[in-house]
């Protein structure tokens, strides 16, 4: 439904977009330089807004690829802002190499930063006791602030930027597609994994900047064509922070929103036959259920316990630690208050619950190497619930001396 809705949003600017082109009657000339300072200024808001959330959410800086996001969105209404805050009429009198250049850097920066926040970072770069991820950050938040101070105090140094030459923009156009239908891609393959809200709205919002950018090269200046990407670069900051209120309301911790962005390098490198990301994060979801601290590890060392006395050779020993390990891994995306709740669940929280044996065999069955543990993933992770008589006694019992599995719940 989410996938289908996205979609949907994403072909309707595009088809407005094809007809203005191929229908020029219908592609007027239309507009105001006060509506166009407004536009600008409510998108560069909406963009910093976005910047300050995620960051916000975020449990720390340290996190690569949450900072990289942050500055996409960052980079995109600073730079943005300028084409806003030089419109003749209001600041400034004349049309200037700054209003005129700024959209272009804006989304090519932005394309930039949104491919960082999806490629894999090695690992010495984030636990480096030089501290490279918050110095990454200061540097390129310096640099963005000083082209916001020079912009605005000398807004024709822009001049010998070659954006009216026409090839040049049409190579702009395709280096920052490139760059945001990359990071796109990644996050919605993120998103068919896990179906976090927070994951499909970087995706499309990423999409809108790219559609945006079309309109910006091939829009006719000042008619509906051109205008259009003003309003794509509102409705992708609308789109991202639309997902990510889901995401609060939904999970009710802002920290899900930095959870679910930092997931999506584990699942790419499992993808890729790497398994200790996901194994790691699995063990991860289970320290957020007090209740149940370590059980992963200690689900493990009982099954590898057991396979040695079965006689299991070593392939399939692995096979059954491995899927032990990650016999919880269903609980991603589960929100993270039914997790802690100290009291009884409701109907709808247990039938939440209840899913993650399935949602953890979708998970497993389609990465690459790991189907072959999908069934006994399944298994593990369904064989500790404990029936109970009716929702009225469903709650969380204390875990009790016995390293097994004594809870009522999954």
């Amino acid at each position: 439904m989410a996938l289908r809705a996205a979609a949907v949003a994403l072909l309707i600017p595009l088809l407005l977009f094809a007809t203005l082109l191929l229908v020029p009657g219908f592609d007027q000339p239309w507009g105001t330089f006060a509506f166009h300072f407004y536009v600008v200024s409510a998108a560069s808001l909406l963009a910093a807004a976005t910047c300050a959330l995620l960051i916000l959410s975020a449990r720390s800086i340290r996190e690569t690829r949450i900072l990289f996001l942050a500055l996409t969105f960052l980079s995109l209404g600073t730079i943005f802002s300028i084409h806003g805050l030089t419109t003749p009429g209001h600041f400034y009198h004349l049309p200037s190499a700054a209003l005129e250049r700024s959209p272009w850097l804006a989304t090519l920066v932005a394309g930039f930063f949104a491919t960082l926040s999806v490629v894999s970072i090695p690992r010495v770069i984030e636990q480096s006791r030089l501290r490279l991820p918050e110095a990454t950050f200061a540097c390129c938040g310096a640099v963005i602030a000083s082209y916001f101070i020079v912009s605005l105090l000398f807004p024709d140094w822009l001049t010998g930027f070659p954006t009216r030459e026409e090839w040049f923009q049409h190579v702009l156009t395709a280096v920052t597609l490139g760059l945001l239908g990359f990071a796109a891609y990644r996050y919605l393959d993120s998103y068919l994994f896990t179906r976090l809200p927070s994951q499909i709205a970087v995706s499309v919002g990423l999409l809108f900047i790219a559609e945006a950018q079309l309109s910006l090269d091939f829009g006719a200046f000042w008619h509906y064509s051109w205008w259009l990407y003003h309003g794509l670069f509102l409705a992708a900051f609308g789109a991202v922070l639309g997902g990510w209120t889901l995401e609060l309301l939904r999970a009710r911790d802002a920290r899900s929103i930095a959870e679910a962005i930092a997931m999506r390098d584990a699942l790419t490198q499992l993808k890729r036959g790497r398994p200790s990301p996901l194994v790691s994060l699995a063990d991860q979801i289970e320290n957020h259920d007090l209740e149940t601290h370590r059980h992963v590890d200690r689900v493990a060392a009982y099954a590898l316990s057991i396979g040695r006395q079965m006689g299991f050779g070593t392939a399939r020993l692995r096979d059954l630690v491995l899927a032990a390990q990650m016999h919880d891994i269903g609980k991603i995306g589960l929100p993270p208050y039914i997790l802690t709740k100290p009291g009884k669940l409701t109907d709808a929280e247990w039938a939440a619950i209840k899913q993650h044996p399935g949602k953890g065999w979708e998970i497993v069955a389609r990465l690459r190497g790991l189907q072959q543990i999908a069934d006994i993933t399944t298994s593990a992770s369904t064989a500790p619930v404990i029936p109970t008589a009716s929702p009225a006694t469903r709650s969380r019992s204390k875990p009790e001396s016995s390293p097994w599995p004594t809870r009522s719940t999954p």
